[in-house]
């Protein structure tokens, strides 16, 4: 089919028809799923791996041993003190620091009463 595909160019032909898929069968390799060592790595392997005798024996005699109690972890721990006081406590040092600002106001203006008074004479020890 030939028809105009934009407005500036001219009849462009196109075909319309699916092309066939071409069907491609990928093949690995069988090292790919199967590992198959070479002689030099069984070898190695043989020389590595342990037996399962050796392994039970080695079992028992760990079981025969005489066990060594863990050292305790938690001897010298100390339950850190508290950093905040209860409530009560918070209560009665609010009070008394009220009641210390309190006394401290009426004795600054005592202070002041006497200083006055001694400043003008009329004030005297006897």
């Amino acid at each position: 089919m030939e028809f105009n595909l934009f407005s500036t160019s001219g009849p462009t032909t196109v075909n319309l028809d699916e092309p066939e898929e071409e069907i491609t069968i990928k093949c690995r390799p069988i090292d790919y799923y199967v590992y198959a060592p070479t002689p030099q790595k069984q070898a190695e392997y043989r020389s590595i791996a342990l037996s399962g005798e050796y392994i039970l024996n080695q079992a028992e005699e760990w079981l025969n041993q005489p066990k060594e109690l863990a050292p305790d972890i938690n001897a010298d721990y100390r339950k850190p003190k508290k950093c905040r006081p209860g409530k009560q406590a918070r209560i009665n040092k609010k009070r008394k620091h009220e009641a210390e600002k309190e006394l401290k106001k009426q004795m600054s203006k005592r202070n002041r009463y006497f200083q006055v008074k001694k400043k003008q004479g009329q004030f005297r020890f006897k």
